[in-house]
């Protein structure tokens, strides 16, 4: 499991935050979509020389991405990038979008320390990015994923075989109480709400009252936030 307090996660959540695909954020800085994909799995320490390079490419902050100093991104930055998401929100482009969503497909965890783009296949579904964007604003659909229900245990909220989109930027976040979350308990994958039961402790639990709830120990992983499900059909 990666450390969220650690560079590897930080450069997730920020590439993930502005948006870029492993490959378009390894362009701009002349470098893989694997050798992003390793740096943000631990596989490789991310340098000096590279956390540079990216400040240079992106404008996230060497001192944050390396040691956690200060803001991500310098405030001329965050602006600039503000704008060109209002430009592209307002552009026909994004009135005519498609956007595909990748399924997670790992029914097991991935061996070792994981990204999450290790847990899916090939398999995706397009929306209208005008529809994704109304129905979740100000989230960036190009960071969600699909989860398919398994059971009854989150009835009537979420009903068995439904798919749910999940929001990708809070993969291996810390467990915190509030909303839904996927979560990765004993090798297996539920959606379930999170409730805290002790200064350091929490437990899963379910929708549906007739399942009792799950005691989260240290291994418990976070792979997201479920914001909301897919049209139900009548």
């Amino acid at each position: 499991m990666i450390d969220p307090y650690s560079p590897h996660f930080r450069l997730r959540y920020a590439r993930t935050l502005r948006g870029f695909s492993l490959k378009d954020f390894g362009a701009k800085i002349k470098v893989s979509n694997q050798a992003v994909s390793n740096w943000e799995k631990g596989k490789t320490p991310i340098s000096v020389r590279v956390a540079q390079a990216i400040e240079m490419a992106h404008g996230i902050r060497s001192d944050w991405l390396l040691y956690g100093k200060g803001e991500m991104a310098n405030r001329d930055d965050v602006t600039s990038a503000n704008f060109r998401l209002a430009n592209w929100i307002n552009s026909e482009e994004r009135r005519n979008a498609r956007v595909e969503v990748p399924v997670f497909s790992s029914l097991a965890p991935p061996e070792g320390d994981a990204c999450l783009d290790d847990y899916f296949g090939q398999d995706v579904w397009t929306f209208d990015g005008r529809w994704l964007e109304e129905l979740f604003f100000p989230l960036n659909p190009y960071q969600f994923f699909l989860f398919r229900i398994s059971g009854d245990s989150m009835a009537p909220t979420f009903l068995d075989r439904e798919m749910v989109f999940v929001d990708g930027t809070d993969f291996q976040a810390p467990l915190k109480e509030g909303g839904i979350w996927l979560l990765e308990i004993d090798k297996a994958v539920f959606v379930k709400r999170i409730q805290q039961t002790g200064s350091d402790s929490f437990q899963a639990i379910c929708d549906n009252t007739q399942y009792k709830p799950i005691r989260l120990d240290g291994t418990a992983k976070v792979l997201g936030r479920v914001i909301g499900s897919s049209p139900r059909r009548h």
